[in-house]
Order: C-alpha cells, then structure tokens, then sequence
C-alpha cells in the first residue's frame, strides 16, 4: 500500500501510470473498507448481545410481570425493544444475506462498501444512544421511587415516634395512677 502511494506521488510525469495506481489505491482502500464493514457489523452484534445478556442477567427467566416495575421503565423497556428491532432491521439489510449468491454479495458489498461503513457508524451511534436513554431513564426513575420510599420511611418514623412518646407518656401516667392507688392502700 505504501509502495503505491509512494508510486503514485512520484509519478506525476506520467498521468496514465498516476492514474492506474490511483485506481489501485482506492481499489485498495474500498477494499479495506468492505473487511472493516464486516468487523464493525459484527461488533455492532456483539454490543446487541451484551445488552440482551445484561437484561437477562438482571431479570433472568422470570415473567416481567412479576416484578414491580413502574409505567416508565415499562415504557423505557418497550422503547428500547422497538428500537432495537428497528437497528437490527436495518443492520440486516447491510449485511446483504438476502441475496443467494455469494459472488453477488461479495460485489455489492464492495459496491457499497463507503457507503454502509456511513450507515454501519450511524447505527453504531444510535446504538450507544439507545442504551444511554434507557440507562438514564432507569437511573432516574429508580432515582425517584427510592426518594418516594424514604419519604414514606421518614414519615413513618416520625409516626412511629409521636406514638412511641405517647405511649410512654400514657404508661407513665398509668403508673403513676397505680402507685397514688397502692400508696393509698397502705395508709
């Protein structure tokens, strides 16, 4: 590659040779781009999967349903499915299986090779997107029900202590009444 660039830059008393071993170049480079397109499409896949995996480890096997989840995080959790299918869509058509043979795929996917590396970055970023929505979402979410049960915990303490203080008042006030009464017996 460098042994042509180099041609290439020395060449220009020559166009006819400059021009081949340009052709050559971006033949190469578009090359690279089509390897590189597969490598970033199976990443792509990759980051898919560990966030399957992780929601998965999170809620493993059990039925949604069953755990206490708030209108937001069900609709961040429906948000993300819809997106995720919509990416995986569109990473799909790139990837060209639909076409039967091979040497048909291999063309196009050289054809187009700059332009689905445009379209694989662009789904790599929404990608990142997705999950940071979600994430913050979550956080947020579970950010606010926490605050909302430690506002309950406080206001129950306090409850708790008002009816502790005046049940201790009330047993002191008893007791009291009990020792004026035996006192009163013993005189």
């Amino acid at each position: 590659m460098l042994s042509l660039q180099s041609l290439k830059e020395s060449s220009p008393i020559c166009p006819p040779v400059q021009s081949v071993v340009g052709g050559l170049l971006k033949l190469v480079d578009t090359y690279e781009i089509a390897v590189q397109n597969e490598t970033d499409r199976r990443r792509l896949y990759e980051r898919v999967d560990a966030i399957q995996g992780s929601l998965e480890a999170a809620w493993g096997d059990t039925d949604i349903r069953e755990f206490c989840l708030s209108e937001v995080q069900l609709a961040a959790l429906e948000t993300l499915n819809v997106n995720m299918q919509s990416l995986l869509g569109v990473a799909s058509q790139l990837s060209l299986t639909r076409i039967r043979h091979w040497a048909h795929r291999l063309a196009l996917r050289f054809i187009l090779a700059r332009a689905h590396k445009d379209q694989i970055t662009v789904l790599h970023t929404a990608l990142a997107h997705m999950d940071d929505d979600f994430r913050r979402t979550l956080e947020l979410d579970t950010n606010r029900r926490m605050n909302l049960v430690q506002k309950n915990i406080n206001s129950v303490l306090s409850t708790s202590s008002t009816n502790h203080l005046a049940l201790l008042s009330e047993f002191h006030r008893l007791q009291t009444i009990i020792s004026i009464g035996l006192a009163g017996l013993f005189v």
